[in-house]
């Protein structure tokens, strides 16, 4: 069965079908690169749905505590996921403060070593203009 055939059967989009593909269906390719879905998997699962063993997840949102064999899972990559983010926020936002911590080090040493050399310069004019008088 193509994957188009597969939508028909069960009711769903071809995106429902992409989403649950590796999951409770496994399709293989042909040389071309078409999917095809073995009839029998395909008709066990219109059977377990239409029986309301199984809910197909249709979007992404559904709530966690649906029948959907994904979401759980989703849910929990979801958070998992925040949780990095979160992560990498905190270790950014002190990377940041700590290179604006250096950015000010340095740039005290660098008016510092300024000073310095327009002093130098100015003793140095100074002993240049006492030679030439």
């Amino acid at each position: 069965m193509t994957r188009q055939q597969v939508a028909r059967r069960l009711g769903k989009s071809l995106a429902t079908i992409r989403r649950i593909e590796g999951v409770l269906l496994h399709p293989t390719k042909d040389s071309r690169g078409v999917h095809h879905f073995d009839i029998d998997e395909v008709e066990a699962l219109a059977h377990r749905t239409e029986s309301g063993q199984l809910s197909l997840c249709t979007s992404l949102t559904s709530d966690p505590g649906s029948d959907c064999p994904n979401c759980e899972v989703l849910e929990r990559q979801l958070s998992q996921l925040r949780g990095e983010l979160e992560e990498n926020d905190n270790h950014n936002r002190q990377a940041l403060a700590a290179l604006r911590a250096e950015r000010q080090r340095e740039k005290a040493q660098h008016d510092a070593e300024r000073r310095e050399l327009e002093q130098g310069l100015a003793e140095f004019v100074a002993i240049a203009e006492s030679l030439i008088d």
